[in-house]
């Protein structure tokens, strides 16, 4: 039961969300703006807008834009970031193409074997210049899932080996929420992008859009400002609300979510529950949103839960500090081969597992400091050898695996960080059982008597 003072400034907190502040309503008015891609509940759907996508490429498609969108988009996509290119393509370049003709694939794979794989590339462009010279585009598109392990790799290779005669060669890994390809030879793109070219495009070519695909387009633009860019208002004022209204949004969620709560029928839960009634839509896009921000909440109790119940699942625990990591190591890899590290304070460890709590979702990697170089191509070699394509790592930090959590969390879980590590517990110790793990934590444990450490000193 909830104490009266508790009470009173959890009913406090509620009334100022609800009833002091029209929030709340201005989010319901933005998100209930007729969409048609809302309507017909496809505005997250990855092979939606791969087609949109697609069709917005094709300069013979009925859009009006010629190829104008296609080479606002690419401009955009090949500004120089410092990360490493497939290719010497730049905005200038693009600007003075002289192109003649566009081929666009979606959903693409060039044998049966691949398709019976399900190694399909999301989008493929191929480029013909009136001086007959190739580019080939490859965009990896990922709206609401991850990249998987290798994954980008062997789309790569796919590429080179299916276009040798390919004059430039340019892969995209285009995501919703900015996250950064695993091979450092595609080019991280947002959604952002899209969205500026596509305003840009409708803007140069006003006059030649027949109405009915600029509807289509117009509400396309829309969806794209207000649930993909970061920009768009309904996603802003979501944050927001969350801001200056913590505890009304985390009451709400326990309560009116149907989570474990002290309030059972009292003012409070009714309340909660009342407002989740009134302004569902709006209250889901808050939690969607601030949840970005809580997984980091959850690093102690978990560190303490491999700490505690960890051994009796074969996982024993890393080294800790301050940042949003979380970091163990299977049983079998607590092997002389691997007492020798340096790369960590207060570890032996050199070669660990590291959840990254800051991605979102968590991110799982296997990491190693240092490793001799013939050690490390013993590793990679095996590793593909039993079909894993190894990320690349980055100075003298190598990765074996990066792997996205897949754990379905709501926001009412992650309000609560030790529910939250008790599911990323639950996640981590089921992802470590299934065959693929099982084989790449044996091919590393195989190798740990022939790893030394490295003779300098680093901090993770």
């Amino acid at each position: 039961m909830t104490a009266p003072g508790v009470e009173d400034s959890d009913l406090k907190a509620l009334s100022e969300l609800t009833e002091r502040s029209s929030g709340l309503k201005d989010l319901d008015e933005r998100l209930t703006r007729f969409n048609l891609f809302q309507v017909i509940g496809s505005a997250y759907s990855e092979e939606l807008h791969s087609n949109i996508l697609a069709w917005l490429f094709d300069p013979d498609r009925p859009h009006g834009f010629g190829s104008r969108f296609l080479q606002s988009w690419l401009r955009r996509v090949v500004q120089p970031t410092g990360t490493l290119q497939s290719s010497s393509v730049s905005p200038d370049l693009v600007d003075s193409w002289q192109l003649d003709r566009v081929e666009v694939r979606t959903d693409w794979a060039a044998t049966l074997e691949e398709i019976q794989e399900n190694r399909r590339i999301d989008i493929l462009l191929v480029l013909t210049m009136s001086d007959g010279e190739r580019w080939v585009v490859c965009i990896e598109n990922k709206v609401r899932s991850s990249q998987h392990t290798g994954q980008l790799a062997a789309y790569r290779k796919i590429i080179t080996e299916r276009f040798p005669d390919a004059a430039r060669r340019i892969f995209v890994f285009l995501t919703k929420d900015a996250e950064k390809p695993v091979d450092p030879a595609y080019i991280p793109a947002t959604y952002l992008s899209v969205h500026e070219a596509l305003v840009e495009t409708l803007t140069q070519s006003d006059a030649e859009i027949a109405p009915e695909p600029r509807l289509m387009i117009e509400h396309y633009v829309r969806l794209l400002h207000e649930q993909f860019t970061g920009r768009g208002d309904a996603t802003g004022l979501a944050l927001t609300l969350y801001r200056y209204h913590p505890r009304a949004i985390e009451i709400i969620a326990r309560v009116a979510k149907g989570s474990p709560s002290d309030d059972g029928d009292s003012k409070i839960a009714e309340r909660a529950r009342e407002a989740y009634r009134l302004h569902r839509s709006a209250l889901d896009l808050v939690f969607r949103q601030a949840s970005r921000t809580l997984w980091p909440h959850a690093k102690r109790p978990l560190e303490a839960m491999i700490a505690t119940e960890g051994p009796s699942n074969g996982l024993l625990p890393g080294p800790i500090d301050k940042k949003p990591l979380v970091r163990f190591v299977p049983a079998q890899w607590d092997l002389p081969g691997n007492h020798s590290g340096t790369g960590w304070k207060n570890s032996r460890y050199q070669i660990l597992f590291e959840l990254d709590l800051a991605a979102v979702p968590p991110n799982l990697l296997v990491v190693c400091h240092a490793p001799p170089a013939e050690w490390d191509t013993t590793v990679r070699k095996h590793l593909e050898d039993h079909g894993f394509v190894p990320p690349k790592g980055a100075k003298s930090w190598s990765r074996y695996l990066q792997q996205k959590c897949d754990l379905p969390a709501g926001f009412e879980l992650l309000v609560d960080p030790a529910r939250a590590a008790a599911a990323l517990f639950e996640w981590l110790t089921a992802f470590l059982g299934q065959p693929d793990m099982s084989k790449i934590i044996r091919v590393i444990t195989s190798e740990l008597p022939g790893l030394a450490a490295s003779s300098g000193k680093s901090e993770a």
